[in-house]
C-alpha cells in the first residue's frame, strides 16, 4: 500500500502554520491544481491531495488527531467544498462554495474580480485616459509657464447628471439579476455539474437598468465636449516628459470615474541655447583682439543678461562655467549652471591697409608667444 503524502508538505506549510496560513496556501495550490483551470495530466490527482490535506488541516479536531496519530476521519470524502470530491471523475461532482464566504473567495481563488456582500462587481467601468502633445518654447519649459490648452473628451451629461435616466426618472432594480449585476448559471460538464456567476448581460453589471432614458445623452450619461482647461507646466520639464491631469481624460458611462489626461511635451530648438538635462550651453563668438586682450563680455541667459570675465589669451574651444545659471532641476534642489564656449573669430575681407597693419603687428611677435604653434 502506497503511503500518503504528509497533508504539512502538501499545502506547503510547517506543523506551526495559524489557520490562516494554512487556508491561504490551499487557495494557492487550488489556483495552480483546479482542474478546470490545469489541463495537464496528473491535475485532478494533486488537486483531490490539496483538498484532502486541507480538509484535514482546517478542521481543529482532525488536525489535533493527525498531529498526534498520522490519520484521521477522512469518511466524509475530505472535500473542503462540501460533498464528494470523488477524484472530479463521477457525475456526482458538485462544487458547492458556501464555506467560502461568499462570492468573493470564489473569484480570489479562480482569479476572478473582487465582489461586493451583494455579488455586484465592485469594480466600477472607469472612463478612458487621454493622451495630447504640447509644444513648448526653450525658455518656457525652462522657467515654467501656465498655458491654456484645448481637448475634447466625453463629460459627465449635465441633465442626468450622468445616470442615463431622464431627468425626474431614477434608473431600476434589473429584473434578470434582480440588481446584483452577476447571474448564476449551471452547466453539465464531464466532471459533473458546474456552478458559474458572470456579468448580467441585460444590464452590463451595473444592477440597473433605465426605461426612460435622458434626451440629452440618449441613456449613455456622456456627450462630447469642447473645452479650455488651464495647466500649469512646472520649471525644468524637459521634451518627451509627461504631466497627469486627473480627471480630464473621458467620462465613463453612468456616474464611473473619468480618466485622466496625459500631456507629453516637446520643446522647440532655441536660436543660441542648447540643453543637457538641467545644464545651458551657448557658443560665444569673440574678435581675436579681445581673446588676446581679454574682456568682460555681457552674456545671454534664460534669465537675462549677465557679466562673464574671459581673461587674456583665451584660445578658441575653452569653456567657461557660470555656476546656477541653469535650468531649475525638476527632479531635485537648485538649478543646473550656463557653460559658455568661445569661439575666436579671425578677420576677414581685410583691406590693404589691414593687411599691412597686421603684418607690422605680427614681426612684433616672437614663437614664445604661440605655444601651442611652436611645440606642433
Amino acid at each position: 500500500m502506497a503511503t500518503k503524502r504528509d497533508y504539512y508538505e502538501i499545502l506547503g506549510v510547517d506543523k506551526s502554520a495559524s489557520a490562516d496560513d494554512i487556508k491561504k496556501a490551499y487557495r494557492k495550490a487550488a489556483r495552480k491544481y483546479h482542474p478546470d483551470v490545469n489541463k495537464e495530466a496528473g491535475a485532478e490527482a494533486k488537486m483531490k491531495e490539496v483538498n484532502e490535506a486541507y480538509d484535514t488541516l482546517s478542521d481543529a479536531s482532525k488536525k489535533d488527531s493527525y498531529d498526534r496519530f498520522g490519520t484521521s476521519d477522512f469518511s466524509g470524502g475530505g472535500n473542503p467544498f462540501g460533498g464528494s470530491y470523488g477524484g472530479y471523475g463521477g457525475s456526482s461532482v458538485h462544487y458547492d462554495f458556501s464555506n467560502f464566504g461568499g462570492f468573493s473567495d470564489i473569484f480570489d481563488i479562480f482569479g476572478g474580480g473582487t465582489t461586493n456582500s451583494r455579488g455586484r462587481a465592485s469594480r466600477r467601468a472607469r472612463g478612458e485616459d487621454l493622451q495630447k502633445t504640447i509644444e513648448l518654447d526653450f525658455l518656457e519649459a525652462a522657467k515654467g509657464i501656465s498655458k491654456d490648452i484645448q481637448i475634447t473628451h466625453n463629460e459627465k451629461c449635465a441633465d442626468c447628471t450622468g445616470s442615463g435616466a431622464k431627468k425626474g426618472t431614477t434608473a431600476e432594480s434589473c429584473g434578470m439579476c434582480g440588481g446584483g449585476g452577476q447571474v448564476r448559471s449551471q452547466q453539465q460538464t464531464i466532471l459533473g455539474t458546474f456552478q458559474s456567476v458572470t456579468t448580467c448581460p441585460k444590464c452590463q453589471g451595473e444592477g440597473k437598468t433605465i426605461k426612460e432614458p435622458c434626451g440629452t445623452c440618449s441613456g449613455s450619461g456622456i456627450n462630447r465636449k469642447t473645452k479650455k482647461i488651464s495647466v500649469n507646466f512646472p520649471a525644468g520639464i524637459n521634451t518627451d516628459e509627461t504631466l497627469r491631469v486627473a480627471g480630464e481624460g473621458n467620462a465613463a458611462p453612468r456616474g464611473g470615474q473619468s480618466g485622466d489626461l496625459y500631456i507629453t511635451v516637446r520643446i522647440r530648438p532655441h536660436s543660441i541655447f542648447t540643453r543637457r538635462g538641467s545644464d545651458v550651453h551657448i557658443t560665444l563668438p569673440i574678435s581675436i583682439f579681445d581673446a588676446a586682450l581679454g574682456i568682460e563680455a555681457t552674456i545671454p541667459t534664460i534669465d537675462g543678461k549677465a557679466k562673464l570675465n574671459i581673461p587674456e589669451g583665451t584660445q578658441s574651444g575653452e569653456t567657461f562655467r557660470m555656476k546656477g545659471k541653469g535650468i531649475k532641476r525638476l527632479q531635485g534642489i537648485g538649478r543646473g549652471d550656463q557653460f559658455v564656449k568661445i569661439e575666436v573669430e579671425t578677420p576677414k575681407n581685410l583691406s590693404g591697409k589691414q593687411k599691412k597693419q597686421i603684418k607690422e603687428v605680427k614681426e612684433m611677435f616672437d614663437k614664445s608667444n604661440f605655444p601651442k604653434t611652436r611645440g606642433f
